[in-house]
């Protein structure tokens, strides 16, 4: 495949797509089909775990073309391990502040950890043996799944204890402590009956953060109106800084705006300081995309789902919502799949307007688009990354811009966006208020 570095398109649907990586333009020995994995971008930054002829983590710029830094690579030695011991596998990446920090291993299970860097030396934030404070008894185990990590600086990750599955803090000074572990008390919130944290519940717990906020998946077991329950999940906040959690949202709370077939599975979240987007699969597998300005989850969270029922005039019939991000222009973009394949598209949580971003059959480079894999977005741009997969070429890891609203028409097109903009108003409006009037029953 030619080298795409600098380059960039315009997608049928009007998005603009730059090449980050591929097999063409990365460091030599990661030439060879790369298949890419955790991503993480900020601030106009982009690292990223690649695991082709050789594997690692990188660091480059979203606008494409940059040089790349490698963080770590399996030439690198694990800090803490046996002399001569060097990483094989690196897995949850997150970038903060112009630092990466990574989960990784070397070849054998004792040389676990969460690292940081950005191009020196790596620094050690915890590793397999350690024992924090509160902990049952040192590491074992430790996660697989991208940190989080507060404005504070403070690392948010599980790890385990003879099996047990712990939420574990890291403050920027090095202090290790678990502030959640098997058989503590998850606090009632909205109303659900918490119970006591099940192991499984922060085995590899997905974490996001705003702020020192932190909102992960978690699972636990107890009673509720007189019921029992084990290994409910959802999603709960911890205070990183005053270690205060509460539960957000809970599988078999009621699904509003219609009646029956409760969730059952939570899809995908992310929050920022605009709010929460997540998504949920209920009894009868049909998707709903929610999105809270409010922490307090509800009926009027309520945006889309691929329920024909509860969306009857939407202009796009989804069979299922997957991924979610809220962007930096605060609209929500996530993945769907529609009749004719998979694609990324974005809803104005105000006005309701829903825009296709890119879909499969779209030609990119003189290739046609086979797959996407929404991978990660930028809360401070309308800029997020996607892996396209194409008919006759390489994977690459694209940068989607020009995601926002803010263009300015040309006044021709001004009577064909209103025609346009009022339709969508009205299924909007339509929409709000059926879901308003079921909650309401």
């Amino acid at each position: 495949m030619a080298s795409l570095a600098q380059a960039q398109f315009t997608t049928a649907s009007g998005t603009g797509l730059t090449l980050i990586a591929d097999s063409s333009n990365m460091p030599d020995f990661y030439n060879f089909t790369p298949e890419f994995g955790s991503v993480s971008v900020s601030n106009g930054q982009v690292a990223f775990a690649v695991d082709g002829w050789n594997k690692g983590v990188l660091l480059t710029s979203t606008s494409g073309g940059g040089a790349f830094t490698v963080i770590a690579s399996d030439a690198t030695d694990v800090p803490g391990a046996t002399t001569g011991t060097k990483f094989s596998s690196f897995n949850g990446v997150t970038l903060h502040n112009g630092t990466v920090t990574f989960s990784g291993s070397g070849a054998s299970f004792s040389s676990q950890g969460v690292f940081s860097g950005n191009g020196g030396a790596l620094t050690t934030r915890l590793y397999y043996g350690d024992t924090p404070t509160n902990a049952s008894g040192s590491l074992n185990g430790i996660s697989t799944s991208s940190p989080g990590i507060g404005a504070n600086g403070t690392i948010l990750t599980t790890a385990s204890t003879s099996g047990a599955q712990n939420l574990v803090t890291i403050t920027s000074g090095g202090a290790q402590t678990v502030v959640l572990a098997p058989g503590d008390t998850i606090p009632d919130g909205n109303g659900y009956a918490g119970g006591t944290a099940s192991t499984s519940g922060l085995s590899n717990a997905r974490i996001v953060t705003t702020g020192d906020l932190a909102l992960h998946t978690f699972a636990s077991s107890g009673t509720q109106n007189g019921s029992s329950f084990t290994n409910r999940s959802g999603l709960m906040f911890t205070d990183l800084q005053s270690g205060d959690q509460s539960v957000f949202f809970a599988n078999e709370m009621p699904r509003p705006g219609a009646s029956g077939y409760p969730q059952i599975n939570l899809t995908s979240f992310d929050m920022t300081s605009a709010g929460i987007a997540f998504t949920v699969r209920s009894a009868d597998f049909q998707s709903d995309l929610y999105f809270s300005t409010d922490n307090v989850f509800g009926a009027s969270d309520f945006l889309l789902s691929s329920d024909s029922s509860l969306d009857p005039d939407a202009p796009i019939d989804f069979s299922s919502i997957g991924s979610v991000a809220i962007l930096g222009t605060g609209e929500i973009a996530f993945e769907g799949v529609t009749a004719g394949g998979e694609g990324l598209y974005a809803i104005d949580p105000v006005t309701g307007t829903l825009r296709t971003l890119l879909e499969t059959g779209e030609s990119i480079n003189g290739d046609v688009v086979s797959g996407i894999t929404f991978t990660g977005a930028s809360a401070d741009s309308s800029d997020f990354l996607v892996v396209l997969e194409f008919a006759a070429s390489d994977p690459g890891l694209y940068a989607l811009s020009g995601v926002g609203l803010s263009a300015v028409p040309e006044p021709s097109t001004y009577a064909a966006l209103f025609g346009a903009g009022a339709l969508g108003f009205a299924w909007w409006r339509r929409r709000r208020a059926g879901a308003a009037s079921a909650s309401a029953s």
